[in-house]
Order: structure tokens, then C-alpha cells, then sequence
């Protein structure tokens, strides 16, 4: 049997195929089972009550809609492991196998169709298939939507994805062959694009892709087969009524939200997006420099020169893959890919923050075919062993480069210490160390990294308080990271007995956000231990209006009641409380925990 014929069995095999990748992918992700839960990390999962149990459906519904599944799975890993990481890296590593063997399936499908598998490439299919699915596996960009846990958001979106589109290719194919099966596959495709709008709104172009799909390597005389399609296409609105039902988004507020307080406009967001796309696309190929929290600028005018190359780029990536795709029909649609996919995040709805590495988890998907097709084609098809050879060496440096990055998500120190190097003028990231500091009791480094940045926010005029400024706008993320560096700093001081100086800083974090979340509580505890019952009382009484289920003001408030002997309200408190899961106040940096 020829060499060809025979690889080409092996790499069809999904049982080798799940090996070969499995393998690599244990070991270089290896050093990242014992990570620590990272930032939205705390929020959504260490300190969210809503995920304490699997059983809890309506709690889990009602905390995100939109991403049920993914918090569910969430709920699931804290049963079995509390706060232990452990159990939620290796599910998230299990989810990144799968999203890498469905890549190689998609291959697969995809130089199966009437388009390609006529064509020269597809007797390559196994090899092609196969490289494609290690890129995507072993690339460092895929380690924050891997070893970030939260991020599993973006992971389980792409393999349900993936999924549905394999689902659907597949019912295609057999309902070319006949029809007998395909309705199976139909079904379970509806069923996956469905589960996938409930992981991550990204998924939402994923009826646009099936008609993209369709267009690129079925469409035949006759045309789409729109009542297939259409059903699919109906899924457009899974996510936007979920929204609007749940009402989890006030798109009227949503809007306000836009014009008056998000950092940028959704012209300037959709600039800027021109320049991070480009950003993007060098990342995919050189993945040197990677960081979680860009101090990225943001773009004033389509005549910067900045964005105007940028835009003249795309538009020239596009065009070529317009002007090639009779030819190189499987390489325009990788650049077709990367562009559907990251529309939900780069377009013209705006995100608070510009630049995220997650984002590129499902558009690698298209990146990886479009790179080992374009390979194989400027071999022309020949001298097999030295594509291969270029693949095994660029997937064993992706790797390389993968596991020395997932040691920058061994704590907080080494997270925010890369950052920082890297971000210097980010306020948020002195913020989060001086957390960090903090934790662990090393009040002098937290004090020095707060002051560091509220230096920056005051720098960027993130005090202001003017709404209508401009400036007001510009600042937001920065204002997050000083009212957040304020309170945080208070708390340090609190716990060194320096009251005036922690009252003094809450009540500036305050000043710049009255509605801060724990700020009210944080004043309240201060209030309580300098003696000052009643204001104790209306900042405790105030945090509970903004948050009916935060326990520890409940707590805070009872103590205050038993002082002033008003018994009966303390014990209401005290059982409110314990009914929240909380026995006594916590004093912890940002969030309070359960006890």
C-alpha cells in the first residue's frame, strides 16, 4: 500500500486522531491544574452564590440567561470540587480536545463536499484535517480561553459550533447520497446551534456560517436549499428574544449605556477595531507579546494614519480572498471565517474592553485550515514531507510557546506582574496586584501599588464627574480601577486600624461612583467600629436597596441593631443572613465571601 494511502488511513481514524491530540494537548497544558482562579474568576464563580448548586436551575437561569449552559457547567465543577481548581481546568482542557477534534472532523466534511472533493487537496484530507486540529490545539493564543476558567464561556461556545456545523454538514452529505439519515443529523444540528446560543453570545453568527457554508462548497444549480436553511436562519433570534424576554438586557438602557457612559462611541469602537483586527491577524502568525490586559488606543478618526492602513489591509486580505476563491476556494473561506466570527466583538457594538486574546478561540478554527491549505498550495501539492515537516515544527514551537505562557496563570503575581511589564500605564493592573498584596497580607506593597494607580486614574482625569465631559466617557475603564483601588486601599487601612484615612478613602471612591457596589458596606463597617450607629445603619440600609441578597450588610446591620438594642430587627437580619448562606461579616479585599 503507498505511503499516502496509508496515512491517509491512519488520519481518518478518530481514535489515533483523539490520541495524537489528547496527548500533546495533557502535556502541554500540564502546568496549569493547579492555577489559581484569576479576575472576572472571583465574580463569577468563587464569590457568586448563584452557582452553588446544579440543582439551582431558576438561580443559574436568572444569573445570565444568554450563558446558562456555561454557568451550569460551572455549578456542576463547584459541586464536585467547591473552590478546589483543579476539576475546572481539566473540564476545560476536556472541552478544548473536543473543540480540536471537531476541527479535524470539519476538515474532514468540508474536502468531502461537491466542491473540493474532486479536487487535488482533498486526497490529502487526513493529513490537511489532522495538522489543521493541532494549529487550533497547540496554539498560545487558545491558553485564555483554556487556562482563564471564566473564558470556558468562549471554549464551549466554539466546540457547540463547531458541532452543529459538522452536524449539518454531515446531514448534507448523506441527503446527497440519498436522504437516509440525514434528518437525524438536521435534528441534532438544530438542537447544537440552539445549546450554542446558550453558552456565549459570539455564537449568534452561527445561522450566517451555515449560510456562508452553504454558499461556498453546496450551492449547486439549483440553489440553497432554503427550507433547511430557513430553520437555521430562525435561530437568529434565539439570543435577542432570550435577552429581551429574561429582560437580562434593557436594550433601551443598553443604548443609554452606549451614548453615556461606555469609554467610546460605536464609530470610535468600530476605528479602533480596524487597528486590533490587524493585531489579531499578527497574532494568529506570531504569537510574541501576548497580554490579558492591553493598554490599547484608541482610534480618534478613519484619517488616522493608523486606521487607514489598517483599513486598506483588510480590505486587501478580502478582496484576495474574493479574487482567489475559484481556486483557492478552502483558504477564502478561513479568511471568510475570521471575519464572520469575530463580527459580534469587532464590530459596531461596543465593548468596554478593545483587545481580548479569547476572542480568537473560534476564529483559529479558520485561521488553522486556511494555513495548512495554503501550504499545501504553495507546495503545489508536492514534496509532502516538507509541509509536513514546516507543520511539526510550527505546532511543536505553538506548543512550546503555550506551555511557557501558562505560567503566567500560575497566581496573581505572575499574571499581574506580565501584565504590568507590559501594560504599564493601566491603572487596573496596579489595582488588581495591590489586591493580590493584600490577600496575602503585605499591606506596604498593596498600599504602594493603590497609590500607584490612583496616580494614573487622576493622571487620566478619571475623577471627573461631569457625565456630559467627554472625558467622563473616555475614562470609564480607568474610573472602574480608581474607585475600585479607593475602596480596596480603604480596607487595607481598616484592617491597620488607620480609620480616618479608610473612611477618608471610601468616601472619595464614593464621590467619583455613588453607586458602587460594597462601598456603602465598607463605610457602614467603618461607621460601626468608630462608633457612629446611625450612619452604620442607613449605609448597610442603603447597600441592601442595591443588593437585597448581599449577606454580610444584613449581618453588619444586625450588629448594629443588637447594640442599639432593637432586638427584633436584629434577629430579622440575623435570619435574612443565614437564609443568603452567611454567618458573619467577612473581611475580605473586594467581594466579600461566604463563610
Amino acid at each position: 500500500m503507498p505511503l499516502q494511502s496509508r496515512s491517509e488511513r491512519w488520519f481518518r481514524s478518530p481514535f489515533l486522531v483523539f490520541f495524537l491530540l489528547a496527548l500533546p494537548l495533557f502535556l502541554i497544558y500540564s502546568n496549569t491544574f493547579d492555577s489559581a482562579f484569576h479576575f472576572d474568576d472571583l465574580r463569577t464563580i468563587v464569590h457568586n452564590p448563584s452557582l452553588r448548586s446544579p440543582l439551582h436551575l431558576g438561580a443559574i437561569w436568572s444569573y445570565w440567561p444568554t450563558r446558562f449552559l456555561t454557568y451550569l457547567s460551572l455549578a456542576v465543577n463547584h459541586a464536585l470540587g467547591q473552590d478546589r481548581v483543579f476539576g475546572y481546568h481539566l473540564f476545560n482542557l476536556i472541552v478544548h480536545v473536543g473543540s480540536s477534534l471537531l476541527v479535524w472532523w470539519f476538515a474532514l466534511l468540508t474536502f468531502s463536499t461537491p466542491a473540493l472533493r474532486d479536487d487535488a487537496i482533498a486526497s490529502r484530507a487526513g493529513l490537511l484535517g489532522f495538522f489543521a486540529a493541532l494549529v487550533f490545539a497547540t496554539h498560545p493564543l487558545q491558553t485564555q480561553a483554556v487556562t482563564y476558567v471564566t473564558q470556558r464561556a468562549t471554549s464551549m461556545a466554539a466546540f457547540f459550533y463547531l458541532a452543529a456545523l459538522c452536524l449539518y454538514i454531515r446531514a448534507r452529505l448523506l441527503e446527497e447520497k440519498g436522504g437516509r439519515g440525514a434528518g437525524f443529523f438536521y435534528v441534532g444540528s438544530l438542537v447544537t446551534v440552539v445549546c450554542a446560543m446558550f453558552t456565549k453570545e459570539i455564537t449568534v453568527t452561527l445561522p450566517l456560517m451555515i449560510l456562508l457554508y452553504e454558499f461556498c462548497f453546496f450551492k449547486a444549480p439549483k440553489g440553497i436549499p432554503w427550507k433547511r436553511v430557513a430553520l437555521f436562519l430562525a435561530c437568529l433570534g434565539v439570543i435577542p428574544l432570550t435577552m429581551a424576554l429574561t429582560r437580562s438586557v434593557d436594550f433601551v438602557q443598553m443604548r443609554r449605556t452606549i451614548e453615556g457612559v461606555m469609554p467610546f462611541s460605536p464609530l470610535e469602537y468600530l476605528l479602533t477595531q480596524l487597528r486590533v483586527l490587524i493585531t489579531y491577524v499578527r497574532l494568529l502568525f506570531l504569537p510574541l507579546g501576548q497580554n490579558l490586559d492591553y493598554d490599547y488606543p484608541l482610534a480618534q478618526g478613519l484619517m488616522e494614519p493608523a486606521v487607514l492602513v489598517s483599513l486598506l489591509a483588510l480590505a486587501a486580505i478580502f478582496a484576495a480572498a474574493l479574487r482567489s476563491f475559484r481556486r483557492y476556494r478552502i483558504v477564502s473561506f478561513g479568511v471568510f471565517w475570521f471575519f464572520l466570527t469575530l463580527a459580534p466583538e469587532s464590530s459596531i457594538l461596543p465593548i468596554r474592553d478593545l483587545i481580548f486574546e479569547h476572542r480568537l478561540y473560534l476564529p483559529m478554527a479558520g485561521f488553522s485550515l486556511l494555513l495548512v491549505s495554503g501550504l499545501y498550495y504553495l507546495f503545489r501539492g508536492r514534496h509532502t514531507a516538507r509541509w509536513i515537516a514546516i507543520l511539526l515544527v510550527l505546532s511543536s514551537g505553538y506548543g512550546t510557546l503555550t506551555y511557557r505562557r501558562n505560567f503566567v496563570w500560575k497566581d496573581n503575581f505572575a499574571l499581574w506582574n506580565d501584565i504590568i511589564a507590559k501594560s504599564p500605564r493601566k491603572a487596573r493592573a496596579y489595582s488588581e496586584r495591590g489586591d493580590a498584596y493584600a490577600m496575602r497580607g503585605d499591606y506596604e506593597r498593596a498600599l504602594a501599588d493603590y497609590e500607584k494607580a490612583i496616580a494614573i486614574g487622576l493622571a487620566r482625569g478619571a475623577d471627573t464627574k461631569d457625565t456630559s465631559s467627554p472625558l467622563f466617557r473616555r475614562t470609564a475603564q480607568t474610573r472602574l480601577a480608581l474607585t475600585a483601588a479607593y475602596h480596596n486601599r480603604a480596607i487595607v487601612y481598616h484592617r491597620l486600624k488607620d480609620y480616618d484615612r479608610a473612611l477618608s478613602d471610601v468616601n472619595k471612591a464614593l464621590d467619583i461612583d455613588p453607586h458602587m457596589p460594597l462601598a456603602h458596606y465598607r463605610r457602614g463597617l467603618l461607621y460601626a467600629v468608630m462608633g457612629d450607629d446611625d450612619k452604620a445603619l442607613a449605609d448597610f440600609s442603603r447597600e441592601i436597596e442595591n443588593n437585597a441578597d448581599f449577606g454580610p450588610a444584613y449581618v453588619g446591620r444586625a450588629k448594629v441593631y443588637f447594640r442599639k438594642k432593637e432586638h427584633e430587627k436584629c434577629l430579622k437580619d440575623i435570619k435574612r443572613a443565614h437564609e443568603l448562606g452567611y454567618g458573619a461579616a467577612p473581611d475580605l479585599v473586594g467581594i466579600p465571601g461566604r463563610t
